[in-house]
């Protein structure tokens, strides 16, 4: 949830850098919680999903990231396309701002799945 947190909040001021060399040093430092969310998400999917289910679970995960690759895209490109590239920067922080909601609602679900299980 941190690392998720924290690319969200670094994505933020990626539309009000002054020049593309504090562009890049922004999108570097909004990138360093990618791989730890990343990890984490399979790490949570192998505890909560059963061994035998694990490559399905895993599939789930890799599709997901898929769909919303695919679909935040062209959306993200429309809006550069009439607001300039503040709206796709603005588009970015929303969906990652979702992307903490329902990994906050997740996760207050799983750990009451473990804590009546475990």
């Amino acid at each position: 949830m941190i690392a998720l947190a924290a690319t969200v909040l670094g994505v933020a001021p990626l539309g009000f850098m002054p020049d593309i060399w504090w562009l890049a040093v922004a999108i570097l430092a909004a990138g360093l919680g990618i791989s730890a969310t990343l990890i984490s998400s399979c790490r949570i999917a192998e505890s909560v999903v059963p061994a035998a289910n694990r490559t399905e679970g895993m599939s789930w995960l890799t599709t997901a990231a898929s769909v919303g690759t695919a679909l935040g895209a062209p959306v993200a490109g429309l809006l550069i396309d009439f607001g300039g590239a503040g709206a796709g920067y603005l588009f970015a922080f929303s969906a990652g701002l979702a992307a903490v909601t329902i990994t906050i609602l997740g996760f207050k679900t799983w750990r009451c799945q473990r804590i009546v299980s475990g």
